[in-house]
């Protein structure tokens, strides 16, 4: 009985999601070291490395809408106006990453050579573009009580990594957990687009995209001098 409470809990049911997705994480980190070996650990740990850079560079923008929508979760029309700013926002800062890549890629850095990114740079534009979706619209669902989507996102890479790792060794696991990622990444934006609990109204509002954006960059700043300072001694 007591079981059956817990499991019909959403807030419960996310929070053992949760922990458990963490786990499988670390049995990941561990396999993957294993597995992969040095030289295609090293370009897997850059990549990763160059998308935690660019879905920092989010200007807060979804954090800024989250912390608007809580404050204004009853205000239906307004939510719809602030999550229809959000995403024209989002928008420019997505299309200013995706260029940004296209012309590393065309500059070839040292450190693209080095690691082999632009073998991968389409994979990585997708995923960084779909990581700053998903975290807008993770708030979105946050808000609204609506935890299986978000459990439902955190965990799908994860598990297909796990399962990756009991076929794959090498390159060919290196392969594949990048169109992994790319591919459960589009997955979850899918989900959460087609299960939206609002209506988003476009909005080109230039007073509310500026107050949307002033508390972003309060956000990011704040957020960035944390996140920042461990990406860049990774770095």
């Amino acid at each position: 009985m007591l079981a059956s409470k817990i499991f019909k809990n959403p807030n419960i049911l996310y929070i053992l999601t949760r922990y458990g997705t963490y786990f499988v994480q670390l049995v990941n980190s561990i396999l993957i070291a294993s597995y992969m070996g040095p030289n295609y650990l090293a370009i897997w740990g850059a990549i990763s490395l160059v998308i935690q850079y660019a879905t920092q560079f989010n200007l807060g923008i979804p954090h800024a809408a989250n912390t608007i929508l809580s404050i204004n979760k009853h205000h239906t029309k307004y939510i719809n106006n602030v999550v229809g700013a959000s995403f024209v926002l989002l928008f420019i800062i997505n299309a200013l990453i995706s260029v940004g890549f296209v012309v590393l890629e065309y500059i070839n850095p040292l450190f693209f050579q080095k690691y082999e990114l632009g073998n991968y740079i389409l994979s990585i534009i997708i995923i960084a573009v779909g990581l700053n979706c998903s975290s807008l619209l993770s708030n979105v669902y946050r808000v609204h009580n609506r935890l299986f989507e978000i459990s439902f996102s955190q965990s799908i890479l994860p598990v297909i990594t796990l399962i990756f790792l009991f076929f794959y060794r090498g390159e060919q696991l290196l392969h594949n957990l990048v169109c992994a990622y790319a591919i459960t990444t589009i997955v979850s934006c899918l989900i959460f687009v087609l299960r939206f609990p609002i209506k988003i109204s476009w909005n080109f509002n230039t007073h509310l995209l500026g107050a949307i954006q002033k508390k972003g960059w309060n956000l990011f700043l704040y957020n960035s001098s944390f996140y920042l300072i461990m990406i860049t001694s990774r770095t």
